[in-house]
């Protein structure tokens, strides 16, 4: 919603006026009983405003828990075994050369977010710590936007903890990343129980393009074919690509050879899904 004039736009809320030349996500919950419609509203302002309307979704269920600080901390906690905590602020952070002039969500300084501030007194390696609400043991994918920018930049870490204590970090990222908000997502596995184990790739670290490998022992060869059969797992909006391949033990030496034999790429769903390969080869090999 950009210009001088904006009208304003309502679905089963309503904005008006100019919100900046950018695209604002919003939810909505519908809780009606019956067959219904959605209608999307826009009233005129004048000539000098352009009202947009991009990617609609419908979601079974609530919608999605969101929090801009702009009402409160939205029930996140400051821990008590930390060293300081969280400041809610809005504006300008009172040290120069550090830290954003204005919050994400409106990008005025009249916007309110959470920063930990710099102080002499602070001394490399002490912690500020906020706890979310606890929720339901299901999947869910956490989003934000961060702000790290001046020098002696330490780091942000985000993890995910079971209510017996068990934590996994899902985000990290250190050191001065520029004046600019920027976005960052991490899933939230559910905890699967009782307690078998499986491997695998954690997607949030790591630069674009980075590959982790399982390598096998060695197979030998044999008269009849090899069957390896496997489940695997791909689920979320930029899953990468899971290979197979065999490679010739003289690869070790420098002369081996790779073969693909299996691939898959992209979102397959949050299941788990059963695959096999047939393999057979004259050499001692891995997979």
């Amino acid at each position: 919603m950009f210009g001088a004039t904006v009208g304003s736009l309502r679905l089963f809320w309503q904005q008006s006026g100019n919100k900046g030349d950018e695209w604002l996500l919003a939810h909505s919950h519908v809780t009606l009983q019956r067959v219904h419609q959605v209608i999307l509203e826009a009233t005129v302002g004048g000539e000098a405003g352009d009202i947009a309307i991009d990617d609609i979704s419908f979601i079974h269920g609530p919608c999605p828990d969101s929090c801009d600080f702009e009402e409160g901390s939205c029930n996140w906690k400051q821990a008590t075994s930390d060293d300081f905590d969280w400041i809610r602020h809005s504006g300008s952070t009172a040290n120069p050369n550090t830290g954003p002039d204005s919050d994400h969500t409106t990008n005025t300084p009249s916007g309110h977010y959470y920063f930990l501030p710099s102080s002499i007194d602070e001394q490399a390696g002490q912690k500020a710590l906020m706890y979310s609400p606890l929720y339901p043991e299901k999947g869910f994918c956490v989003q934000f936007w961060y702000h790290m920018y001046g020098k002696g930049m330490g780091t942000l870490n985000v993890y995910q903890q079971s209510e017996d204590g068990e934590e996994v970090l899902i985000f990290s990222q250190s050191g001065d990343q520029g004046m600019f908000w920027r976005f960052a997502q991490g899933s939230l596995l559910p905890w699967v129980k009782p307690y078998r184990h499986y491997i695998y790739v954690d997607s949030s670290v790591g630069e674009w393009g980075d590959m982790s490998y399982l390598v096998s022992g060695v197979v030998l060869p044999s008269s009849k074919d090899h069957c390896i059969k496997f489940w695997y797992h791909m689920y979320g909006s930029h899953v990468g690509t899971l290979s197979i391949y065999i490679s010739d033990k003289s690869l070790a030496e420098g002369n081996g050879l790779e073969y693909l034999k299996w691939t898959k790429t992209g979102n397959k769903g949050d299941q788990w899904l059963e695959d096999s390969v047939t393999v057979q080869h004259e050499h001692d090999f891995w997979v």
